[in-house]
Parts: C-alpha cells; structure tokens; sequence
C-alpha cells in the first residue's frame, strides 16, 4: 500500500493491476465517478474504505492522484472563462511534461474518471501539439495508421474535386452578377445621358421658339413701322389732294378773273358803242 494511513477523511484507491493508495477524502471527490462510488457504498469521511478503480493502472493513477491532491481545495466551475480557454497554468505544463503515450493515458483515465480540470488541461496540450497541422502530419506525429480505404480516400477526392468545381461555378456565379452589376451600372449611365441629351434638347427647342419670339416681335415692329409709313403716305397724299384742290381753286379764280376781264371788256366796248351812237344822233 502506497502512503501512510491518516487520522480520517481518507481513501483507499485501488488501481486495475492491484496497487492501491491512500488519498484524501476530498482530493477523491474531484472524480465524479468516485464521488458516486463512494456514496453508493456508503463511505463516509470519517469511514476509511478501498474503492477499486477500474481501467486505470497504477502508473497512470498515481499521476492522477497527484493532481487531485494539489487541486483538492480549488472549486472548480462547469463553464470556462473563454479568456483562459486556450491557457494552460505554469503547474499544468510542468505536471504534463511526459511521454506522449501517458499523455493520452492521462486524457483517457481523466475522462473515465470525469476529473473536469485534468480533462481540460490534457486537451488543451494535445490541442497545441496539433494546431496547424494537416491530418498526416498529425499521423505522423502520433503514430496513427491511416485505415481510410482507398475507395473512402478516392470518394473525399471526388467530394473536394466536386466541391472545388462548385467554389468555381460560385466564382462565375459572382463574376457574372459582377458583369450584370456593370451593365445595369451603364444601362443607367445610357438612361442618364439620354435624359441629358432630351434636356439638351428642350433647351435648344426652347432656344428656338425664344428665337421666334423674338422674330415675331421685330416682325411685328416692323408691321408697326410700316403702318406708321402708310399713315404718312396717306397724310401725303392728302396734301396733295388739297394741294391739287388748291390748284383747281386757283384755275377757277383765274377764269373767273378773265371772266371778269372778258365782261369788263365787253363793258367798255359798250360804252364806246353807245358813245358813237349819241355822237351819230
């Protein structure tokens, strides 16, 4: 029997090849699965009983104990503060400096032991022994035989070789909405422009008829203008009538001085003749 027997709260572990410990009452209880051994059989901190464990042998259950014992007093929670979840304690690293085959002896035991903080630890060294390798660099490593038949292998090819062509069909998919995107992007340019030009358009159709107005205003100051010459021609023409009306005046009053004349003349002679006569008489 390994160790020394204790006043009480103590526990005989047993391993699969018959070496057995004596551990700590609580330190025990940081398996869940000997938590409930040990209540199904009714030990008791201060009854001192042997419990068997199974599956374990005594090298790996040794280390184990180890590690229950330096946690025994540490609560532990169910979920993990994501800022530590990737951290491994100096104690943990120095604790798990072994071989890689007790590595994975340690993970499988504190898994069949449900010991939640040796769980974690373990998992995340074998996580930074594998992070960011490929599958056969991780056989390798670990000396895991591929048993993928080949028939499974050609399949996984085929599934990439078929995923592949779909990645390509997606990057024609995207390049073509890229060109329909282009092509809306310029039908809507084209729209732009011939709404542009129609503006244009209407500008120099509104340039036109303010041309037209402007024609038919200087038409209609001309029609003005010549309106006001047509009055004129009609005042000078009017002179002329009473210019002409004058003249005629003027005839009259010649012919009538003639006239005149004629009868003064005619006057005279009447005189001269009724002269003559008295003188005859």
């Amino acid at each position: 029997m390994a160790g020394s027997q204790g006043q009480t709260a103590k526990v005989i572990l047993k391993s699969e090849d018959g070496i057995s410990f004596l551990v700590d009452y609580e330190a025990v209880k940081k398996s869940k699965t000997l938590e409930k051994i040990m209540n199904e059989i009714g030990i008791a901190p201060n009854v001192m009983k042997t419990v068997n464990v199974p599956n374990v042998p005594a090298d790996i259950l040794r280390k184990i104990i180890q590690y229950i014992e330096h946690y025994k007093d540490v609560n532990e929670s169910d979920d993990e503060d994501p800022e530590e979840i990737c951290l491994i304690s100096n104690w943990d690293k120095a604790f798990l400096k072994v071989d890689e085959t007790t590595l994975f002896r340690l993970l499988t035991c504190a898994h069949y032991m449900e010991i939640k903080g040796l769980i974690r630890a373990t998992s995340k060294t074998v996580a930074q022994m594998i992070m960011n390798k490929t599958p056969d660099q991780i056989r390798e490593r670990f000396g895991i035989e591929n048993d993928i038949v080949e028939e499974v292998q050609a399949e996984n090819d085929h599934v990439e070789n078929v995923q592949a062509e779909n990645d390509h069909v997606e990057n024609v998919q995207a390049e073509n909405d890229h060109v329909e995107n282009v092509q809306a992007e310029n039908d809507h340019v084209e729209n732009v422009q011939a709404e542009n030009d129609h503006v244009e358009n209407v500008q120099a159709e509104n340039g036109h008829v303010e041309n037209v107005q402007a024609e038919k205003g200087h038409v209609e100051e001309a029609q003005a203008d010549n309106g006001h010459v047509e009055d004129v021609q009609a005042e000078k023409g009017h002179v002329e009538d009473v210019q002409a009306e004058k003249g005629h005046v003027e005839d009259v009053q010649a012919e009538k001085d003639h006239v005149e004349e004629v009868q003064a003349e005619k006057g005279h002679v009447e005189n001269d003749d009724k002269k003559e006569e008295v003188s005859e008489l």
